[in-house]
């Protein structure tokens, strides 16, 4: 994700001064190397989009650099999900499951709604990895620092988030990533 900003300074003696800075990955720059030039203006021509996952990772990082703390833990979340649902679908065809059974795993109840996220993490990682990610450290941390945060900020009984909230929300979505990616390593 790439976002420019311009600075204008106003005076009160009516002069002004204007700066400005191209943000891509989270830092703040004034002036991209060639390198990098060359591969965004590939990019660019491609007219692909940026991997889902990569474009994710870079919302979350310019959102706490704005100080967007409440879109960063939501992103957060939405970051796992996205990251997990094509993994435990692999896994469900890698067992032999048709694609409508692998959908009926994401739904519950007589009207097939979407399960939460929680569902998820407790019910079919087992089922589909095999293990049990809901004893883990990084569940609990999960479920404390990015689940219960987001849940309570998108259902309104949250309005404020701190700095140290919306970090410790995605430092926990890494953290388990990093844990499901070594239980499932081969």
């Amino acid at each position: 994700m790439i976002m420019a900003f311009t600075v204008l300074t106003d005076f009160d003696d009516f002069a002004y001064d204007v700066e400005e800075y191209f943000d891509l990955n989270g830092q703040i720059i004034g002036e991209l190397p060639e390198a990098d030039a060359v591969t965004l203006k590939e990019l660019i021509a491609s007219g692909e989009p940026p991997a889902l996952l990569d474009a994710l990772h870079s919302q979350i990082r310019n959102s706490l650099d704005l100080k967007d703390w409440r879109s960063a833990a939501i992103d957060s979340a939405i970051l796992l999900e996205t990251w997990l649902t094509p993994k435990l679908k692999a896994a469900y065809t890698a067992k032999g499951l048709k694609n409508r059974e692998i959908k009926e795993r994401f739904k519950t109840g007589e009207l097939h709604l979407p399960i939460s996220l929680g569902d998820i993490l407790v019910t079919l990682i087992p089922d589909a990895l095999g293990f049990n990610f809901d004893g883990s450290d990084e569940y609990e941390a999960l479920k404390t620092k990015t689940i219960t945060l987001r849940n309570h900020i998108v259902h309104g009984r949250k309005h404020f988030v701190t700095k140290a909230e919306a970090e410790l929300s995605y430092a926990s979505v890494n953290k388990a990533i990093e844990f499901i990616e070594k239980a499932t390593a081969n």
